[in-house]
């Protein structure tokens, strides 16, 4: 998975050309974001989401670049949300007539957009969220830094200085 380090969020590698020219303002190629990324292929594309989203709806490890929030989850199934509200409703919808109770979670949601969907994560470690946030804001100093810099006349060929701190990749998490 490709994780934007400015927006804290997933992107499907066949989006990402039109992230980063719509929230970033950098035009960029397929292969100069490979480059950056240093894969040799892209990463998940956003038609394989789903199925990574049904695949895990709770991941072992929190996935780096991504805020870990306090959330809510069903006792009964896999159903996670950051509101209490939406896992009453959920129960409410779903486990009518059984004793389900709602747990609190650390969670993340990986995807904006369709993909709009809560993960829980097991190990869950308030040290290494604080890490994650200084790591976060040293990268959103690197991120603005490198968006200062000129943009003069680079051929299409070369990379641009602003991509390189514009987002990870992670491919722990494969299909």
């Amino acid at each position: 998975m490709t994780i934007c380090t400015d927006c804290c969020i997933g992107i499907p590698f066949d989006c990402l050309k039109g992230h980063l020219k719509d929230n970033h303002g950098i035009r960029t190629t397929e292969p100069q974001i490979l480059a950056q990324i240093d894969l040799p292929i892209g990463s998940i594309e956003s038609k394989d989401i789903p199925n990574w989203l049904e695949t895990y709806s709770t991941i072992p490890i929190a996935i780096e670049g991504i805020p870990i929030i306090k959330g809510f989850g069903c006792s009964n199934c896999e159903f996670y949300a950051k509101e209490r509200r939406s896992i009453q409703n959920h129960i409410s919808a779903k486990h009518q007539g059984t004793v389900t109770s709602i747990l609190e979670v650390p969670i993340q949601r990986p995807f904006t957009g369709w993909f709009r969907k809560c993960i829980r994560v097991d190990e869950y470690n308030e040290i290494e969220e604080v890490e994650q946030e200084a790591w976060q804001q040293e990268l959103n100093s690197q991120f603005t830094s490198s968006l200062q810099t000129s943009y003069s006349g680079i051929d299409g060929d070369s990379v641009d200085i602003r991509l390189m701190n514009a987002f990870i990749a992670k491919v722990r998490y494969k299909l």
